[in-house]
Order: structure tokens, then C-alpha cells, then sequence
């Protein structure tokens, strides 16, 4: 990221990168390198940080890179039932630890 930015705008002051803008500087901050943990050092998991859950597989733009822009594509489009979400969500209870993220989402 800092390749892409001109030198002149950027300033290293204390092990810390500032990005000039608009006349005001701002710390550049690489967040996820910031208190992260590597798969490879704790794999095989016990618990999964993330879960997505995807609640609708429904869509209508039908983008022509995709499989839903056909008519007979042989993917399920529906809605997930509140009994099967209600499943999920017992079984995620049973992992060992806290899950950090639960996402429910979309395809379409």
C-alpha cells in the first residue's frame, strides 16, 4: 500500500507512517496485522473464528457472469426456514469457544 502512494506525502516518524491530505497528515494504520493470529499456529480449530450463514439464496440482478443470470442454472434459489436457522444457531452454541463473527447474508 505504501508503494502506491507518492514519497513526498509520505512521512515515517517513530516506526509510525503518516499520509499527508488535504493539508492535514493522518496515521496510517494496518489494522489486521494488529493483534492477529495465523491459522497455521492454531490449526486444526476446535472452534471456527467466523460463521456465514446465508439466509436466501434469491437474486434478480442476474449479472451475466453469473450462474443465477440463467434460467435452469441447477443452483437452489429459495429462503432458509426459520427452523433450520434456529438449528444453526443451537449447533454453533456447542462449539467449545465463542465464535468472533456471525454473518448472515445474501447470495443475492
Amino acid at each position: 500500500m505504501i508503494a502506491q502512494l507518492s514519497q513526498d506525502k509520505c512521512v515515517k516518524l517513530n516506526e509510525r507512517i503518516y499520509m499527508e491530505s488535504g493539508g492535514k497528515m493522518a496515521e496510517i494504520k494496518y489494522w489486521r496485522e494488529e493483534n492477529r493470529t495465523y491459522l497455521k499456529d492454531v490449526i486444526p480449530l476446535d472452534t471456527p473464528y467466523n460463521i456465514g450463514i446465508e439466509v436466501s439464496s434469491l437474486c434478480n440482478t442476474r449479472c451475466v457472469y453469473c450462474a443465477h443470470s440463467q434460467r435452469d442454472h441447477g443452483v437452489y434459489e429459495g429462503n432458509m426456514t426459520m427452523e433450520l436457522f434456529k438449528r444453526i444457531v443451537e449447533e454453533i452454541h456447542r462449539f467449545p469457544r465463542k465464535i468472533r463473527l456471525i454473518e448472515t447474508y445474501s447470495f443475492g
